[in-house]
Parts: structure tokens; sequence; C-alpha cells
């Protein structure tokens, strides 16, 4: 790593006082010439910067230095803020703004140390262009016809070919190759100064989406027609007819049976028979009627079934299901 001088050279003590006692001729007509508080102004953020780089606080020195070039931007104070920046191993950065300090234009009559400061920019910055890292990035597996994105440190390379030499600041870098349709490839390289580093990066397909299965044609059922209300109550009517004439035809039977115990072989019957076959004759007349009203209402029944509409035709849909917690179908209709 290059180390920061402690003092500043003579000369570069000569041109800051040139910088903040004489009347710059080196600004823009629209800019005007720099007021006594802005030279006040820069004086205190050399100063600041100083105290910053004897404590080795370079990110705090570079912020005062580039406040000094936001106020008066004259090579002098420009150099030094390339200056910390190669401290800081932004090799990039400090040669472009070396470069800049050799193409600040001379004006009639600045201060010698202005000269002498893009003179020796133009040095520094040859020296720092030979200290800056490649990098090689290389790209496999994306088809010839399509350009992945690719992206270092997060910086976008617009237009990026699958193969590329790139410079980069010392240290580590992130490589990332992105495509629709492929996984992104990452690759760390960490390259020194001077040196050659090659990120390779390979894009793997992503695996197809699979398809939800083929939706069958509809299919027709039929579905039945409910048997009219009072078929089922005549049906029922019918039961407990069947069971009544039942129940009266054998209570019937039964005081008829008990009557000829009384009759001799010519129907002759004493009188105590007599009310055995009275209630005989009852129950018969009720298992009668009993039977007579369970088939009439068996035939309403029968009428209600052999009437009713045919059953309907129904086209049903059967839908595929698939989801995160299993698979089934829908049907609709």
């Amino acid at each position: 790593m290059v180390r920061r001088e402690a003092h500043r050279p003579r000369w570069m003590a000569i041109a800051m006082a040139a910088t903040l006692t004489l009347s710059f001729t080196v600004s823009t007509a629209s800019a005007g010439e720099p007021t006594p508080a802005d030279r006040e102004t820069v004086r205190a953020l050399l100063r600041e910067g100083d105290r910053h780089v004897a404590a080795a606080d370079y990110s705090a020195a570079l912020k005062a230095y580039e406040g000094a070039v936001a106020i008066i931007p004259v090579p002098t104070t420009l150099i030094e803020v390339a200056r910390t920046q190669e401290v800081m191993r932004l090799l990039l950065e400090a040669r472009d703004n070396y470069l800049n300090v050799t193409r600040m234009p001379p004006t009639a009559g600045e201060p010698m140390p202005f000269a002498e400061a893009r003179a020796q920019a133009a040095d520094l910055a040859a020296r720092v262009a030979a200290r800056i890292p490649t990098l090689q990035i290389v790209v496999r597996g994306a088809p010839a016809d399509r350009t992945p994105r690719i992206t270092v440190d997060g910086q976008t390379i617009s237009g990026a070919p699958q193969a590329l030499t790139r410079k980069c600041n010392p240290g580590k870098h992130l490589v990332v190759a992105s495509l629709d349709g492929y996984e992104d490839a990452r690759a760390e390289v960490v390259v020194g100064e001077a040196e050659s580093g090659t990120a390779e990066l390979s894009l793997t397909a992503l695996a197809p989406t699979p398809a939800l299965p083929a939706t069958p044609p509809p299919r027709d059922t039929a579905r039945s027609v409910p048997l009219p209300t009072y078929a089922w109550v005549a049906f029922g009517v019918s039961a407990v007819g069947v069971a009544a004439g039942s129940v009266t035809g054998l209570m019937s039977l039964s005081r008829a049976s008990s009557a000829r115990e009384f009759c001799t072989s010519d129907d002759k019957c004493t009188p105590e028979a007599r009310s055995d076959i009275d209630s005989s004759t009852v129950f018969a007349h009720v298992a009668n009627i009993a039977f007579g009203v369970a088939l009439v209402s068996a035939g309403v029944g029968f009428y209600g079934l052999l009437t009713r509409p045919r059953a309907t035709r129904v086209s049903t849909t059967w839908v595929p299901l698939i989801g995160v917690g299993g698979a089934g179908v829908a049907t609709s209709f």
C-alpha cells in the first residue's frame, strides 16, 4: 500500500498559500472570483484534511479535500484528492483525478505551483495506471443469440459480451451474471495491484414449470328425479293397511275358532258362541277394509312412481386441482 507523506513538500505549502491568498483567475465567468469567505473555508477544509491524514483516517480526509475542491477547483487542491484516493487503493478514481489535474487549463498570472502540480499529476497518473488490476469475466451456458446481464459489485455492465476484460480496483469483487430462464451465476474474485484475475460463471437453465394435466371432456351422467311426496305417503298408508288387515284378520280367525267349540256339526251353536261369532265378524270386516285401503294406497304410490319425469342428463366437468398441500379434482355441472 502507498503511504501518505506526513507533511506536504515545500512546493505544496507554497501552492496552498498562493491558492488562498492570491486573486484567482482560474474561475469561470459564471462562478466569479472566490470570495474571502470561500478562501477561508478552503483553508479550514485543507487543515481538517491534513489532521485526518495524520490520524490515518483517509475517508474523512478525502471528504474534506473534496469539499475544498467543490469551492475552489484548482490543481493544487484536486491533487490532494487524488493522493488520498491512491492511499485508499481507489486507483481508478485516483488516476482519473490525476488526469483531471493535467487537464486544468493554465491561466495568465497563475501561481507557479499550479503548473508544477499539473506536471507531477501526469507522472502520478502513469504510475497509478501500472498498478491497476485487470478482471477477466467469462460467462458460459448462455445461448449465443442472448446477452446476459453482468454486474460487478452491484454495478451493471451494459451490453457486456459473454467474455470481457475490465479494469478494477485491488481487492475482492463480486461478479453476477443473470439471464431470464436461468439461475443467477456468482463468482467472487480477489485481485491484487497489477494482477489479473478471472471470474468464470456458468449459467444453468431453470427446470420447466410442470404443465397442468389436460382437462377431460365433460361427461354426461344421469340424475334421478325424486319420487313425489304423495306417492311416499300412499306407500306408507298401504304398509299400515296391510299390517292392520293382517292383525285384525288373525283376530277374526281366532274368535271363529273359539266359536266352533260351542257349535255342532250341523252348524247349530249355543248362546255362548254368539259373542265370539259377532267379534269374528267385526274383525273380518275391519281386516277387509284395511286390506282395501292398502290396495288403493299401493295403487296411488305406483301411479306416482310410474308417472314421475324421466331421469335428467347432467354434463359433468372434472377439473384437476394441484396445490402445495396436495391434489384433487373439482366438478362443475
